[in-house]
């Protein structure tokens, strides 16, 4: 398995949007492959994101949701302040603030298995005991750094 995402970074980094536009692409010397599949398999592969210079695979994969609130009045400022929290003790490790009406939240990392994810749940719990009950790993498009 790890060897399978290895030649799909490597692939990706060539700048194409899909694994499959890689494989599909003509190439001079090269024989010529074409792959008859569902859009749904291309989307499970996953794309290519880019942003500030670094590229990623975006895929489904799972993160830590620490915070989730709907109070109009406080959940905002919840939300960023227990963003804040965790980068002074994790700096190393992603932190995404969603607003999705009426709810705020906070999720923590980029894992593609639920065991990595709840590894990170763990020593969340033990750094931030009180706010154990609310944390859980949650399902949802995660981008790995390639």
């Amino acid at each position: 398995m790890v060897c399978f995402f290895l030649l799909l970074g490597t692939v990706f980094c060539f700048g194409q949007n899909s694994i499959i536009d890689e494989i599909e692409k003509d190439q001079f010397g090269k024989g010529k492959i074409t792959i008859y599949q569902d859009d749904h398999i291309k989307r499970l592969l996953g794309s290519v994101v880019s942003s500030s210079g670094q590229q990623g695979l975006r895929t489904q994969g799972f993160r830590v949701l620490v915070f989730s609130g709907n109070n109009q009045r406080t959940s905002k400022n919840e939300a960023m302040s227990r963003q804040g929290m965790i980068k002074d003790y994790y700096n190393d490790i992603a932190t995404y603030v969603t607003y999705r009406s009426p709810f705020w939240r906070v999720r923590v990392g980029d894992f593609l298995s639920y065991e990595e994810a709840l590894l990170l749940l763990k020593q969340l719990a033990k750094e931030f005991p009180s706010l154990e009950r609310e944390m859980k790993v949650v399902r949802e498009e995660v981008v790995i750094p390639l």
